[in-house]
């Protein structure tokens, strides 16, 4: 038996879909920009944010109003990161996640799709305490992706307003790390009860930063975005030119915890076959 679990599933040119709550994504942007961006205008009504790059830091100007793109909402949170105004460094990432909790429902299905990547492409850096050898200490949450994918990277960024994003010199990867206790923290709350493959250094980090692990539920529900998350990192979609089909193939370590996934459901009406 080999040590790879694969799921297929097949549509005759068929694709999956997920949409997304639009009116929320909405209005938490513009109450963003409201309470965060408009204090940054100048008389002349642009706005001058900070831009970090690999060289140095630069200042660039963004012109016209405040509602601006996704990355816009990256520049204001890097002026938090720095301190440029007179706010205490935990204001913004708590008001975010007054925000973010405040409307559980409405974020559910990106912290399904995160805890997706995370279990596909993430890692929890734990290491031993040097005081306390029987101890381990969360160090960083990370993420690593190809550079063709770096556009999940920002996503997570810009919708999580902390993290920074850190490309390989050498190799054709970018990581997204999140390293601050109390950021981390926030993060490990955000997707509890919905890791479901790395299950053991998840634990450890709920431990580390005193947070009650919840269990995952393996069997999930139609078009859960769990599953998009996996695909993203794990998984492929091609079209199987002899059976005149799209495919849809998932691959993982078959351990004590993938082999309880159940993704019969995942797809309305069909059952994935699997491959040991």
């Amino acid at each position: 038996m080999r040590g790879d679990l694969h799921f297929v599933i097949d549509y005759m040119l068929e694709t999956i879909g997920r949409s997304f709550s639009l009116f929320y994504a909405a209005f938490y942007y513009l109450l963003f920009n409201l309470f965060y961006c408009l204090p940054q205008v100048g008389l002349s009504g642009s706005l001058n944010l900070l831009l970090n790059n690999q060289n140095n830091n630069k200042m660039i100007q963004s012109a016209g109003n405040c509602l601006g793109s996704s990355e816009t909402i990256r520049q204001c949170s890097n002026i938090f990161k720095n301190r440029s105004i007179g706010l205490r460094p935990s204001y913004f990432l708590e008001t975010r996640r007054f925000l973010s909790h405040s409307s559980a429902e409405g974020h559910k299905d990106f912290y399904s799709w995160l805890a997706g990547i995370i279990d596909g492409d993430g890692n929890f850096d734990l290491r031993k305490d040097p005081l306390k050898k029987n101890k381990l200490v969360l160090k960083a949450i990370r993420i690593k992706l190809h550079n063709r994918d770096v556009r999940i990277l920002t996503r997570i960024q810009n919708f999580l307003h902390f993290g920074r994003i850190k490309s390989d010199n050498k190799k054709p990867y970018s990581l997204y790390i999140v390293s601050t206790k109390e950021e981390m923290t926030c993060l490990v709350r955000d997707i509890n009860g919905l890791i479901r493959v790395k299950v053991d250094s998840f634990k450890n980090a709920c431990s580390y930063l005193n947070v009650d692990y919840v269990e995952g539920n393996y069997e999930l529900g139609p078009l859960d975005p769990y599953f998009s998350g996996l695909i993203d990192t794990d998984g492929s979609i091609v079209f199987n030119y002899p059976s005149n089909r799209i495919e849809c193939n998932l691959e993982l370590k078959y351990n004590l915890h993938t082999k309880k996934l159940n993704f019969d459901k995942v797809i309305p009406y069909y059952k994935p076959s699997i491959l040991l």
